[in-house]
């Protein structure tokens, strides 16, 4: 009994190092992740805020418009202007060219840069968006999804 007693009051204190251990590596994991989720919800959050930017921005008086006749000339153009040439957008590639619109497949694009070259693009033809699918690439400011272009007549 007195053997069983003495292991015990060596275990006993191995067993609660090694679980306060293990209690430390967990606390550490989870604030490792709590920093991932923070980063994550602010980068949600600026995508949000540029969304909402994006949808209010009222253009320029549209001065050198340019009027794209057809679904296949604004591929065509999209394809020679390397999508406006804007840094971290050029190559956007036309997936599929409807009757009435262009599909682009978007992946690892900065999401900025994108808002910026659409409010640019939107503002000088008469190409609008209408369906932009974005999801976040888990690389900070960088998006992936599909963009579909349709034609409007010329406002006056």
């Amino acid at each position: 009994m007195k053997q069983q007693t003495r292991s015990v009051n060596y275990l006993l204190p191995i067993l609660v190092l090694v679980l306060f251990v293990a209690m430390w590596q967990q606390l550490a994991h989870w604030r490792q992740l709590s920093g991932v989720v923070e980063q994550a919800e602010l980068e949600l959050n600026q995508l949000q805020q540029g969304s909402v930017r994006y949808l209010t921005l009222n253009g320029p008086k549209r001065q050198h418009w340019q009027v794209f006749t057809s679904p296949s000339n604004l591929a065509n153009w999209l394809k020679t202007q390397h999508v406006g040439g804007v840094a971290g957008v050029a190559g956007l590639p036309v997936a599929k060219v409807y009757p009435e619109s262009v599909r682009l497949q978007i992946s690892n694009v900065n999401y900025a840069a994108l808002v910026q070259w659409l409010y640019r693009l939107q503002s000088t033809s008469n190409a609008k968006v209408s369906k932009l699918s974005l999801s976040s690439t888990g690389e900070p400011g960088k998006v992936f999804g599909e963009l579909v272009l349709t034609l409007q007549q010329r406002a006056k």
